[in-house]
């Protein structure tokens, strides 16, 4: 068994965890062996998107496009976490964590709730004229309602907003 290779102990500890008591051994080595090829697969992949962005620090970030490319879920809640040793055991990792009191955080502002969508619908100019709403764009804070012969404007003066008009439109 190579060092990447999962025990069938573990396949058997997590059968009996999801309630499968009495799981063959065949079985369990078969799970395992599977496991341990996927679980390969994967960080594979995911050193294959450290190489291509050109990093030396494998991220969870990386993993998660690994496991996006191959259609598995995606984990949440595992981005940038920081984690520690124990003191008893120098094998086992613990993530580090602030401990909240609930009177606090009762206390405290909500947070503010998403808006939900909404879409509008909006025409720029219908057979050639503007229409005067405030989502399209002006000349000089000034509505403009046909860009035609004659212009018609929400200001004062048509000549001269007909001239700004046409140097707007040379300019560009």
């Amino acid at each position: 068994m190579a060092l990447s290779d999962l025990p069938a102990e573990s396949a058997l500890a997590a059968a009996q965890s999801l309630g499968l008591e009495g799981l063959d051994v065949s079985i369990a080595e078969e799970l395992s062996r599977s496991a341990s090829y996927r679980t390969r697969q994967v960080v594979q992949d995911a050193l294959k998107f450290l190489e291509h962005s050109c990093r030396h620090t494998l991220s969870c970030e990386d993993l998660a496009r690994a496991l996006r490319l191959r259609n598995v879920e995606p984990v949440f809640g595992h981005q940038g976490l920081a984690f520690s040793r124990a003191l008893e055991d120098p094998r086992l990792f613990f993530p580090e964590s602030v401990e909240l009191r609930f009177e606090d955080i009762l206390a405290g502002a909500p947070s503010p709730l998403p808006l939900d969508p909404t879409f509008s619908v909006h025409w720029l100019a219908v057979e050639g004229v503007q229409p005067a709403v405030p989502m399209n764009p002006t000349v000089n804070g000034e509505f403009v309602m046909s860009l035609g012969d004659s212009v018609a404007t929400s200001g004062q003066g048509t000549e001269d907003t007909c001239a700004r008009v046409q140097t707007c439109i040379c300019q560009n």
